[in-house]
């Protein structure tokens, strides 16, 4: 955990026992992050005087590296309350910052926590995995074995025949490509055995084949036409 720099102003000065509370707070609020804050400025300023009441305004100013200064601040009855309240804000604030700016990056989300254990590579062409990008698609549509049969599968060799001549190479995908996906209820998959199902979480309209005849039954029963119907029906009307 890096050391934070903390800097604490306020008129009069604030006790030495409030600066060890700041200062320890703080640490652990934000202290495993300490090698990107480069800055902390704590405030307490009283914004109504002798008139009283809840006067003491908290602000913690911190520059992050690579990112726009952020503040929070709140107002207490004295500075020990500000600063209690203001404390749990500014974590949060800034762990959504950061986090944001993980993900904007492509990084997994900042956590104390262990990441994945990283998997070897797939040896799939196109996938939720692999990525659905133009290379991807243009891998999954070539068919090497078009071009010349034995370029996949040499019969020549012993113990091979020509049922293993498999079409794609055998990638699931490059069988089952198409250019044009207009009205398709599945998305793309490669596999190099047999598929496990077919994959509808990120297809078009997230929908299975079957739902197709079900959505078509319920419009027409759910119809201004079949419910004024069974509305004069059960009011014994023809």
């Amino acid at each position: 955990m890096a050391k934070l720099r903390i800097e604490i102003r306020a008129r009069p000065a604030a006790t030495a026992e409030l600066q060890r509370t700041v200062r320890e707070r703080l640490t652990r609020a934000v202290g495993h992050w300490g090698s990107l804050i480069e800055r902390m400025t704590l405030r307490f300023e009283d914004v109504n005087g002798p008139k009283g009441g809840l006067d003491t305004r908290c602000a913690i100013h911190v520059a992050i590296s690579g990112l726009a200064p952020l503040q929070v601040e709140l107002v207490g009855a004295d500075r020990g309350r500000a600063f209690a309240a203001v404390a749990p804000k500014f974590e949060r604030a800034v762990r959504k910052l950061l986090e944001k700016r993980e993900r904007a990056a492509g990084r997994a989300s900042v956590s104390t926590r262990p990441g994945p254990r990283p998997t070897e590579p797939s040896p799939s062409l196109i996938g939720r995995r692999e990525g659905r990008g133009a290379a991807n698609e243009q891998l999954a549509r070539d068919r090497p074995d078009k071009a010349r049969r034995d370029a996949i599968v040499d019969t020549a060799q012993p113990g091979v025949s020509a049922s293993d001549r498999v079409a794609g190479g055998g990638h699931s995908a490059r069988r089952n490509a198409r250019k044009s996906r207009t009205g398709m209820t599945v998305t793309l998959e490669d596999s190099l055995t047999r598929p496990s199902r077919k994959s509808t979480r990120k297809s078009k309209n997230r929908a299975k084949v079957s739902q197709g005849k079900e959505r078509t039954a319920l419009a027409k029963a759910l119809s201004p036409t079949s419910r004024a119907r069974r509305g004069r029906a059960a009011r014994g009307q023809p």
